[in-house]
């Protein structure tokens, strides 16, 4: 039961990873499969394996009329939102503290109240004795800011940025060194979801 079932939970977890865009194709299975090991966990005979290596598709769906099949075609052209690469940034990757050097009345605070996971983002990088990445919201006010060690892949841009979460923080979750600097008791902080593309795109 494993060898039909394993290629069918391999395309689901597959499929249900997909954020913006999904293709799908199949391949004549060609000599590279006739090799193929088993996992360790399958104890069947290693010809039934490469068997159904070769026909990942389970045999009963063959004849069955739920599947559409169709004449051979050229494979497309891929798209170019393949080439973008998504980060949903980890609390590391975010200055913690940004909102909390703020007073509290400061209409930072207000700003990222006013946020929600979805809302659109701006990502300014500013040039000094030190690059900084800024977060802004639509109104162009600052509502954060990307750590002193975040660094984009290699050889791509932000194309895109959208709150993903917003975290409570506070004076208790600082560390000891930044306590001097911190003008407020408790604050927020926004996680954002970066897009990159490439810097040729």
């Amino acid at each position: 039961m494993l060898l039909l079932t394993a290629p069918r939970r391999l395309l689901y977890v597959a499929m249900t990873r997909a954020r913006k865009t999904l293709e799908l194709m199949r391949f004549e299975a060609g000599p590279a499969f006739a090799e193929a090991e088993p996992p360790p966990e399958i104890a069947e005979p290693r010809a039934a394996y490469r068997v159904e290596q070769r026909n990942p598709l389970p045999a009963e769906l063959k004849s069955s009329a739920a599947v559409l099949r169709r004449a051979t075609a050229p494979v497309p052209p891929a798209s170019s939102e393949l080439e973008f690469r998504y980060q949903r940034l980890a609390m590391r990757e975010v200055d913690l503290g940004f909102a909390g050097r703020r007073p509290a009345g400061h209409p930072l605070h207000k700003a990222i109240a006013d946020l929600a996971p979805g809302d659109a983002l701006t990502v300014r990088q500013t040039c000094g004795t030190r690059k900084r990445w800024d977060l802004l919201d639509g109104a162009g006010q600052r509502v954060g800011r990307l750590a002193n060690s975040f660094q984009p892949p290699a050889g791509m841009r932000c194309h895109a940025a959208t709150v993903l979460a917003i975290v409570a923080w506070g004076r208790d979750h600082a560390e000891p060194q930044y306590a001097q600097s911190i003008k407020c008791d408790a604050w927020e902080v926004v996680l954002p979801e970066l897009t990159f593309a490439p810097d040729n795109a």
